[in-house]
């Protein structure tokens, strides 16, 4: 899908399902604009911060009335920046040329930060008609992870688990370590649609599946044996308001780039979004992936720590 980028980052655009939407909604649409062809919207703009990395990356695409002189969208590369209105740190966007899936080129812009929870930013896109420019807070949440739980009847195919006080997720990873023999693997499973969750009476209901699961531990092992896992983490990823996909997390390209459907950009089209990520860590010692059922896992801050670790130090995107 993309080119001329590092391996890392192709591997992110190809995979994430989020990052997968923003390009979908601008990546298959004309940047013809011809019913709005009066309007100041100047470019097309898709994408999203997100704590749980230091590498952000928005997708922009010119905008041009129908009279004017067709333009390929990398020959107009805008400037792009993020400022962090708390304390007024700017940051400048890099550009990259892309190949989309039709052959056709585009620009992406990555920045390497982090992102602060309870932080508004403000993107500006700018060229020679203008500026466009959203604005988005970085979601917090209250969040205690001493409030999960875990069913009393877990089943080894469904594992649901309950975050209290937990709204607004878009994305649900997890992530294992475990053994198949003397080796040790480690790998994020991502959960797209409705297998993200959904809200129950102000707490997200999510279940692990752990069959399913298995089977990419199986492709990733080379091992059709017996599992042993030492950790699980469950990642939610709790986004800013607004931001919140359809039933079946399933987005139209069509009906989403229209102005005032999906959009909190002025001057422009598209989507700025941000998420936080929370997460809850379960060390195992040496489980059996087998011996899960009917087992109440129960978070241990002590060693917790341990597994949240080494989930922050694999990719996700790998």
């Amino acid at each position: 899908m993309m080119s001329n980028m590092p391996a890392r980052l192709r591997i992110r655009i190809r995979y994430h399902a989020l990052l997968g939407l923003v390009l979908a909604m601008v990546g298959g649409c004309s940047t013809d604009l011809e019913p709005f062809a009066e309007s100041e919207a100047y470019y097309t703009i898709a994408g999203y911060l997100d704590t749980g990395i230091d590498t952000q990356i928005l997708r922009v695409v010119p905008i041009r009335g129908a009279l004017e002189r067709p333009v390929d969208s990398i020959d107009e590369r805008p400037t792009v920046s993020t400022t962090r209105l708390d304390d007024g740190v700017r940051t400048v966007w890099r550009d990259s040329v892309v190949t989309l899936d039709d052959g056709s080129a585009g620009l992406v812009y990555v920045a390497r930060f982090d992102p602060l929870p309870g932080n508004r930013y403000r993107l500006e896109v700018t060229g020679e008609r203008g500026t466009t420019h959203a604005e988005v807070l970085v979601p917090t949440t209250a969040f205690d992870s001493s409030t999960v739980r875990t069913s009393q009847f877990p089943s080894l195919i469904d594992y649901p688990i309950f975050w209290p006080g937990i709204r607004d997720v878009i994305a649900t990873d997890v992530f294992y370590q475990f053994s198949a023999g003397a080796r040790v693997y480690r790998k994020w499973v991502l959960y797209q649609g409705d297998d993200r969750g959904k809200l129950e009476s102000d707490t997200w209901r999510f279940i692990v599946r752990f069959i399913r699961d298995r089977e990419v531990m199986t492709e990733v092992s080379g091992s059709s044996g017996e599992l042993a896992l030492s950790c699980m983490v469950v990642r939610l990823g709790v986004t800013s308001p607004g931001w919140q996909p359809p039933p079946g997390g399933v987005f139209d390209p069509a009906l989403h780039i229209q102005p005032g459907v999906f959009s909190n950009v002025e001057d422009g089209l598209g989507w700025f979004g941000a998420v936080t990520r929370v997460s809850v860590a379960w060390p195992l010692i040496n489980v059996d992936h087998q011996m899960l059922s009917g087992v109440s896992l129960l978070p241990s801050p002590a060693t917790a720590s341990v597994c949240n670790t080494l989930a922050r130090e694999t990719s996700p995107w790998e």
